[in-house]
């Protein structure tokens, strides 16, 4: 289950887009080992529908553990995804429809914000996996600006944003897409619509 999950989601967590290190389980006792764990999106806990969709591989996710580890660390400052979501319902499956890049986006800082089109929805995710977290918001600005940096160097123009556009969200050799790939596409997405 956790290799097809793996596959299926290009090697990302669902939630925050991080890189996931591998189908390996996590280990809860050890979060800096890595691997990813398998969660269900309407949780298992909740009145009716959870219950009835333990098995239903439409509400099945894989995730990052969830952990910066340092166990004397408030909650907002030490956990994301799963782990800091514990059973709170969610707005809005990742997995879709819509697709996560009608209901996110981004400023060049790497805050994620709720679309217009599912602001509720969207951002009841945002707020109930702390995807806000300071961690993730570094690793999304840092991809943005490596990604304005090639730009500079290769121009602005039209052919070559659209070009950027299709290889930040394409697979590699492995079937592995990029680490915050959605960030990178709604960056670039601006700047197409801005070139109109």
């Amino acid at each position: 289950m956790r290799e097809s999950t793996f596959r299926e989601q290009g090697g990302l967590c669902a939630y925050c887009m991080s890189k996931l290190s591998g189908s390996v389980a996590a280990d809860d006792q050890d979060p800096a080992a890595g691997g990813m764990k398998i969660e269900h999106f309407a949780a298992r806990h909740a009145q009716n529908t959870g219950r009835n969709r333990m098995f239903d591989w439409q509400n099945l996710l894989g995730v990052c553990p969830g952990d910066t580890a340092g166990p004397r660390r408030p909650k907002e400052a030490r956990f994301h995804c799963d782990n800091y979501r514990g059973n709170a319902p969610l707005g809005a499956n990742p997995a879709g429809p819509p697709p996560a890049s009608e209901l996110f986006r981004y400023t060049n800082a790497g805050e994620i914000r709720a679309s217009q089109l599912a602001s509720s929805a969207a951002q009841l995710n945002i707020d109930a996996l702390n995807l806000n977290h300071p961690r993730l918001k570094s690793n999304r600005k840092a991809v943005i600006e490596r990604t304005r940096k090639i730009l500079k160097k290769h121009g602005w123009k039209r052919a070559v944003l659209e070009k950027y556009r299709r290889l930040a969200t394409a697979r590699d050799q492995d079937g592995c897409l990029q680490e915050f790939c959605g960030a990178i596409a709604y960056y670039l997405d601006k700047k197409i619509r801005a070139d109109v």
